[in-house]
């Protein structure tokens, strides 16, 4: 479908949170071009629509409401060169051996079967979700980064950042 074959950014970002937004989460949504950016470059990128970018950040947002306490903070900023964008929450944070290893297949923070958790939750992973959505992003160009707000601040931040010559790209994803 020509009409919905591409589209902008801040309607990627709307598109991969609207099924979290059920979740009992404050979303605060931001998408401007980057301090200092001037003429056309501060148009808002288009990307083509791509279902590997839409599942990995899709998840990327479902890992960020599973463990929020009540807020999620989704900040995308482009330039000349590139389009990044940051998902922040307000939760634990990532430990450290997940941050260090990046996400890699079988690393979680999660229990492994819903009747160990203790705090009534039923989140239950192997960190197979992370692996598979950091796979589907690097494929589109992105390259990824993980770790932890800093203090007296908590919780995870995940940054994405595409060339914006790749996001832009047709048939990118």
């Amino acid at each position: 479908d020509p009409l919905h074959a591409h589209l902008p950014l801040s309607h990627l970002i709307e598109e991969a949170i609207e099924p979290y937004r059920v979740f009992e989460k404050n979303f605060d949504i931001e998408a401007r071009p980057e301090e200092g950016t001037t003429g056309s470059a501060r148009a808002e990128p288009v990307s083509s629509r791509s279902p590997g970018v839409l599942h990995g950040l899709s998840n990327l947002v479902e890992n960020a409401a599973d463990f929020a306490q009540e807020r999620i903070r989704i900040t995308a900023e482009w330039n000349a060169a590139h389009v990044s964008i940051v998902i922040a929450d307000d939760g634990p944070g990532f430990a450290q051996n997940i941050v260090e290893a990046r996400g890699g297949p079988y690393l979680t923070t999660r229990p492994l079967a819903q009747e160990l958790r203790t705090d009534g939750t039923d989140h239950a992973g192997l960190g197979l979700g992370f692996f598979i959505a950091s796979t589907l992003l690097e494929r589109s160009g992105a390259s990824i980064s993980i770790g932890n707000r800093f203090p007296p601040k908590h919780g995870a931040v995940v940054r994405l950042v595409w060339d914006r010559d790749d996001f832009e790209a047709p048939g990118a994803g």
